[in-house]
């Protein structure tokens, strides 16, 4: 989209003048000011020249390089490398899985069961899927590792263990958050002031009432 931004813009700013008119709204370019400090303030000529030079290109490379920075990373990139040996995919790319696939395995070596057996399984894998119908075959890594051998492909079976535990973001381990409110009393956590002068006149009469029952 980045490469093709003249194109891009164009229909996205049509659809937005289409919309802009069923709602009654005069589509318009802000003023240009000589100093603008709050917003982008590139000159242009045309209303759409404005929002591409101060909207579009400017979310794009936003977005650009938050998907560098969150996905630009070397370790990201290698663990991404197993999905080729999804059966799915596997046969789409015959030529070229193994070569990425082992980079997944080395960078995760000292987890596998038996990594000098590498060659050969990937070998045996590849050929286990070219005989099966390609519209049978698993599509996902959890699929494949349910019908996986362990025991003829233990190091693949390793690797597809490793990849579907992966945390796809940090969510997966803050959700454990919410089980604090087990462990903590519930009325003790959310005791208003009503309350909380309620708890303390019950306790000063069930004292008092406790004092005349000595006396």
């Amino acid at each position: 989209m980045r490469l093709k931004i003249e194109e891009k813009h164009a229909k996205w700013f049509q659809e937005a003048c289409r919309m802009s008119e069923k709602l009654y709204i005069t589509v318009q370019k802000a003023r240009t000011c000589q100093v603008q400090c709050n917003r982008a303030n590139t000159p242009a000529a045309t209303v759409e020249d404005y929002y591409r030079r101060n909207l579009t290109i400017l979310f794009l490379d936003h977005l650009i390089n938050e998907l560098e920075v969150r996905f630009g990373g070397g370790e990201q990139e290698t663990a991404m490398q197993c999905l080729l040996a999804v059966p799915s995919i596997l046969l789409e790319s015959k030529e070229t899985w193994t070569t990425s696939f082992r980079r997944f395995c080395t960078f995760y070596e000292d987890s596998l069961p038996s990594p000098l057996s590498l060659n050969a399984e990937m070998t045996l894998w590849q050929r286990k899927w070219e005989r099966q119908d390609p519209n049978t075959v698993p599509t996902t890594a959890w699929a494949s590792l349910k019908e996986i051998d362990h025991a003829l492909y233990p190091n693949i079976a390793e690797c597809l263990k490793i990849f579907v535990t992966l945390p796809v973001t940090t969510c997966e381990c803050e959700r454990n958050v919410s089980a604090l409110r087990r462990r903590k009393t519930y009325l003790r956590s959310t005791m208003s002031q009503t309350r909380l002068t309620y708890t303390h006149y019950n306790l000063l009469t069930t004292t008092t009432w406790k004092l005349t029952l000595m006396k």
